[in-house]
């Protein structure tokens, strides 16, 4: 399945499994903070410090807009391991990369 347009990505808890991997820089995770990056930001209308509405599948909640130089391209990431995460079912079922749409407001 192609998946096109913004996609959010569920991340995992923080933690190091490997050599790699624990080279990689760490996101914090906030459970009502969205994490952009300067492309997703530019082409969903939003800047640090708003406030937008993440819709997934039938589910939405709203998030506070975190920027992040670390994130490239039109993804979004989402810390989902977060029980008080408004969407916690709804982001830690299935694949980590899913379809989503960004409203401003």
């Amino acid at each position: 399945e192609e998946m096109n347009g913004t996609l959010i990505y569920v991340s995992t808890p923080v933690m190091q499994f490997n050599a790699a991997t624990a080279k990689c820089s760490q996101i914090q995770e906030d459970a009502d903070v969205i994490y952009l990056g300067k492309a997703a930001a530019e082409i969903n209308g939003v800047a640090q410090g708003d406030y937008v509405t993440v819709k997934v599948d039938n589910n939405s909640a709203r998030y506070k807009v975190k920027l992040d130089d670390k994130i490239s391209s039109n993804i979004v990431v989402a810390g989902a391991y977060t029980p008080n995460n408004p969407m916690f079912e709804a982001l830690s079922i299935g694949y980590k990369f899913k379809r989503t749409e960004i409203i401003k407001g």
